[in-house]
């Protein structure tokens, strides 16, 4: 974790962006509802809006975590207008940087950032069953199992899954 820094990036660093979502897509298609051939046609201008929005800390957030010039893990929020709910997304650390803290530093700073000054009163996130490691995670930020789900993900393959939640007022 020496040369990791948690960032933004500004929308024309889209590419980077674009490359480490394509990358967890494809690396992890049963851990996210969206596929690699559907994200692939997205146009530039969607990654730049993406980061645009994100840069607003208003509904939307993005982080990174960089090593050197490469993006090696990402984490995504978003809480809808007026809501008291936050949805952790987008949690994806390359699988050479995995059981490196590279995930908790990610999680500490989304969870610090969407706490800051806002109306947000829970976060809530969903996990793929077999994702052990990112279970784990979750379980060790304080959220809890409040639901089961199951659903078609990126794979093409209905996966059993949790909803987890966790209330923002406590310590982390």
């Amino acid at each position: 974790m020496a040369n990791i820094q948690i960032v933004t990036l500004m929308p024309e660093e889209w590419q980077l962006y674009k490359q480490i979502r394509l990358e967890s897509l494809l690396m992890e298609p049963k851990a996210f509802s969206s596929s690699y051939a559907e994200i692939l046609q997205k146009p530039d201008s969607y990654w730049q809006e993406r980061l645009a929005e994100a840069q607003s800390r208003e509904k939307s957030y993005l982080l990174f975590a960089k090593e050197n010039d490469r993006i090696v893990g990402m984490i995504g929020a978003y809480g809808p207008e007026g809501s008291e709910v936050v949805e952790i997304v987008s949690v994806y650390v390359t699988q050479e940087k995995r059981g490196q803290g590279v995930a908790t530093a990610l999680m500490t700073e989304i969870l610090e950032e969407v706490g800051k000054g806002k109306s947000f009163r829970k976060a809530v996130l969903t996990v793929n069953d077999s994702q052990t490691a990112a279970f784990a995670l979750y379980r060790n930020f304080g959220f809890q199992i409040v639901g089961k789900i199951s659903g078609i993900m990126g794979d093409g393959y209905s996966h059993a899954g949790y909803v987890m939640e966790k209330e923002l007022g406590n310590a982390l």
